[in-house]
């Protein structure tokens, strides 16, 4: 063979390091191709021929790429199931939230009502002292008193009633907000 065709080939070392893989490796696809009997030994190097370099470097591209596509399914595959994971949380969190919104809401409705009592009991009482210092029947003014008075202590014991609900939904549990038990 002359010099001038073994310019052309390339050893499986050269390949190699083109490749950026081991010798072994090329050695194993130049057997894989069936190329072992294309080469041409020269001293200790094997000497490959310009064609079946091209053809080792075809098969090492398309196995980079093969090995790319599969990660990149690996990697879809492993986000779908990070995305799915977390919708679910989302929805979970927002049941929750859900829950709270209603609970809050509950305690400022009653937090609104006992307000709303307070400023009933403080007019009256401002009622009662305007009544006392313009009454001049004692006989009215001792019924009418009497009859405020059992109207106040109604409302203040509605006052404590909704004063020991809002205390009891504050007090509940975690889950007992969350299940309403």
């Amino acid at each position: 063979m002359s010099t001038k065709d073994t310019k052309e080939m390339i050893t499986g070392t050269q390949l190699a390091k083109e490749l950026n893989v081991t010798g072994s490796r090329v050695s194993q696809v130049i057997s894989k191709l069936n190329l072992k009997d294309h080469l041409i030994k020269q001293g200790n190097k094997k000497l490959i021929a310009k064609e079946d370099a091209e053809l080792i470097r075809k098969y090492f591209i398309s196995a980079s790429e093969e090995r790319a596509s599969y990660n990149h399914t690996d990697n879809q595959q492993g986000l779908e199931s990070v995305v799915k994971e977390l919708s679910s949380q989302i929805k979970e969190l927002n049941k929750q939230l859900s829950v709270k919104d209603e609970q809050i809401s509950k305690q400022q409705q009653l937090a609104d009502q006992a307000q709303r009592l307070q400023s009933d009991i403080q007019q009256q009482f401002k009622d009662y002292k305007l009544l006392i210092e313009t009454s001049s029947d004692k006989e009215d003014t001792t019924q009418y008193l009497e009859a405020l008075k059992k109207q106040l202590e109604e409302e203040r014991n509605d006052r404590i009633k909704l004063q020991d609900e809002l205390n009891q939904e504050r007090n509940k549990s975690f889950w007992g907000k969350i299940f309403g038990a």
